[in-house]
């Protein structure tokens, strides 16, 4: 897996014009998409993620196995 220092990419595409924001909270991403949609310009959002966090497993398919010390919560292992 791909792991980056962590690079303001808003900062980024702000010095080069565009709009830009850094969305840290989940809650504040509808707010970010309104402003870029009204910004008239182009735009970067730059969500900022758990590197750790797994998406669904994709329907039919085995369960992850996780990580030392990590759990899925109640649905990790899929169900059939």
């Amino acid at each position: 897996m791909w792991k980056f220092d962590d690079v303001d990419l808003a900062a980024v595409a702000s010095a080069l014009g565009a709009f830009a924001v850094r969305v840290e909270d989940p809650n504040d991403l509808p707010d970010a998409l309104k402003q870029a949609r009204a910004s008239d310009r182009p735009a970067v959002i730059d969500v900022v993620t758990d590197v750790m966090a797994l998406p669904a497993p994709p329907y039919g398919s085995r369960p992850y196995v996780f990580p030392p010390g990590r759990t899925g919560g109640k649905d990790a292992e899929g169900s059939r």
